[in-house]
């Protein structure tokens, strides 16, 4: 994980590209930490491959990206990009003895059942649920992954900044951070802190 700077006036001062950077990254992580508990209940009430088909592609738009979920020439994403992902280029099976074949093929045979499997598995199960949960697996997985990864960035960015960004008052005689009071009973003044953010 990266260290966060605090937004202060002198890191704005003297490292304000760092700053950008890090606000930026705060930006992208925050809308893929606000929308992981909705696209899991989306995920675990999606039934078809086509269902999880579109939370895969809107998830991958919001930001959730890593090598796999990304598509691969012999992966489960044979497709050039995302965008043009679809059942032809989706290659799922490989598991409980079901032959690896494109969203297409799964689609056409919903009805065939897991009879006479020799792998323990109720033989009313339906080979199209099987092939639905490994999908819905996969994407789960790696999204808490991603989940996991953004998580501890965001807390504390928001443990060293705050919610609100720091922001500088204008004075007559210079800039003055929130938080800081100025005494103007002594001579010469004093500057108190009200916070330590």
């Amino acid at each position: 994980m990266k260290k966060v700077l605090k937004n202060n006036w002198w890191n704005k001062l003297f490292h304000q590209k760092k700053l950008s950077e890090q606000h930026e990254l705060y930006r992208r992580y925050k809308v893929i930490y606000e929308n992981y508990d909705q696209l899991l209940r989306r995920l675990n009430a999606a039934k078809t491959l086509s269902d999880i088909l579109a939370i895969h592609k809107e998830a991958w738009k919001l930001g959730y990206r890593n090598n796999n979920l990304n598509v691969s020439q012999f992966g489960m994403f044979r497709a050039k990009s995302i965008e043009e992902l679809n059942l032809d280029t989706l290659f799922l099976g490989n598991v409980y003895g079901l032959w690896t074949n494109p969203g297409t093929f799964w689609e056409e045979n919903k009805e065939e059942d897991m009879s006479a499997n020799g792998f323990g598995i109720d033989p009313n199960i339906k080979c199209y649920d099987i092939i639905c949960r490994q999908y819905r697996n996969c994407l789960r997985n790696n999204f808490s992954s991603i989940e996991d990864e953004v998580s501890p960035f965001i807390n504390e960015y928001e443990y060293i900044n705050g919610d609100e960004d720091f922001v500088l008052y204008k004075y007559s005689f210079g800039a003055m951070p929130i938080g800081v009071k100025l005494d103007t009973g002594t001579i010469g003044g004093t500057v108190t802190t009200i916070n330590n953010r």
